[in-house]
């Protein structure tokens, strides 16, 4: 039995609308929340829904005790997962 291969075409407005989607903007913010929860205070988010090709969320240091802890122990980069704790 000869092997058929498969073609899948992404339409450029269905993976649009799928970044943009409340699925997905729930998610990225429940990720957002969750870093949260594992950082001190002086830490929020930003939830950008509708950007230009896809939803964003930022967790970002609102205070100069958040700046100096994140400058000591990159606690942004290891509360969201990107570095070993």
């Amino acid at each position: 039995m000869a092997k058929q291969k498969i073609r899948i075409e992404m339409l450029p407005g269905g993976a649009r609308a799928l970044m943009t989607s409340p699925e997905i903007v729930a998610a990225l913010e429940a990720c957002a929340d969750r870093a949260l929860d594992a950082l001190p205070k002086g830490y929020k988010k930003n939830v950008y829904p509708r950007g230009r090709t896809r939803a964003n969320v930022s967790v970002y240091t609102s205070s100069h005790d958040a700046q100096r802890d994140n400058a000591k122990n990159n606690s942004l980069l290891k509360a969201l997962g990107g570095a070993a704790k």
